[in-house]
């Protein structure tokens, strides 16, 4: 049985808080612009580097896109894919910021070994179709082995 919108904009919304934390301890700027439809340039960027910043996957992030149809149409999205492939390269590193929810601060979008593990398994998830479920299951499957 296919699964409902509503139960899929709530197991990624879910997904989302369990990765990144609860959406109460967010900037409200940011919980705002996941939930903005026909969102607009630098909404785009501020949420792409927040996203960045805190170590969640891209792939949930356009999973969450479609879901709410958060872009009017396709550039939209390719606009989000333009910028983490510049964040991936090391652009904008010291140019842009974005709060930190470990940290509980600002930081500017400095290049880690955490980030570029991140986006090589989202790479591979992507090359390989894997859901947003798929990621989350492997995350899991991996700290209970490293444990």
């Amino acid at each position: 049985m296919a699964e409902s919108s509503n139960a899929r904009i709530y197991r990624l919304w879910m997904t989302i808080q369990d990765v990144l934390g609860d959406a109460a301890q967010w900037p409200m700027n940011i919980k705002r612009l996941f939930w903005t439809r026909g969102i607009r340039q630098w909404g785009r960027t501020m949420l792409a580097a927040f996203v960045w910043t805190n170590g969640l996957n891209p792939e949930i992030l356009f999973e969450w896109i479609d879901a709410l149809q958060l872009c009017r149409d396709g550039s939209g999205v390719q606009h989000f894919r333009a910028l983490f492939r510049m964040f991936t390269e090391g652009r904008y590193s010291r140019s842009l910021y974005a709060w930190d929810l470990t940290n509980r601060r600002y930081e500017y979008l400095v290049f880690s070994a955490t980030v570029i593990l991140i986006f090589i398994c989202a790479y591979i998830f992507q090359v390989l179709n894997v859901t947003a479920d798929g990621w989350f299951g492997f995350v899991l499957s991996t700290v209970q082995l490293s444990s």
